[in-house]
């Protein structure tokens, strides 16, 4: 019976959502939230690259098991839209980071994660399915305030 119910609410929930997007859209709070999710999964990945970039510093390197650890503490791990966070690790030549959010498509905008490590910096304020990356804590793609 329980799990009939929430079905129901669950059905409820996504025939209003679609009646309501139109709505939002046109008045522009739909953009407003969608820019708040952006900037929301902008300072996760701030905030994880700042803790990971602390241990590097002190210890020269970081596992990636454990970097992975760090991301999960920040949002359990996911960004604003719901999807979890990536971390990718080389370390050759020398050793860098990747933290990515795939953005509200939750669709790599690149063919392979590696891109990333010599992807020029671009902006992607307001483009909200666009990626947000941080390389070794530095962001790549602009999307805070």
């Amino acid at each position: 019976m329980r799990t009939v119910m929430q079905k129901i609410e669950k059905c409820t929930q996504a025939i209003l959502l679609a009646l309501m997007l139109p709505c939002l859209s046109s008045c522009g709070a739909y953009e407003r939230y969608q820019r708040t999710k952006q900037i929301e999964s902008y300072a996760h990945l701030q905030a994880a690259a700042s803790i990971i970039n602390e241990l590097i510093a002190q210890k020269g390197i970081i596992e990636k098991e454990r970097a992975e650890e760090i991301v999960k503490t920040i949002n359990r791990g996911r960004d604003a839209w719901g999807s979890k966070i990536l971390y990718e690790q080389r370390s050759r030549p020398d050793f860098s980071f990747l933290l990515i959010s795939l953005g509200r498509d939750r669709v790599l905008d690149v063919r392979n994660v590696e891109e990333y490590f010599v992807h020029p910096e671009e902006d992607v304020r307001g483009d909200f399915d666009r990626d947000i990356v941080f390389r070794d804590g530095i962001p790549v793609t602009f999307s805070g305030k």
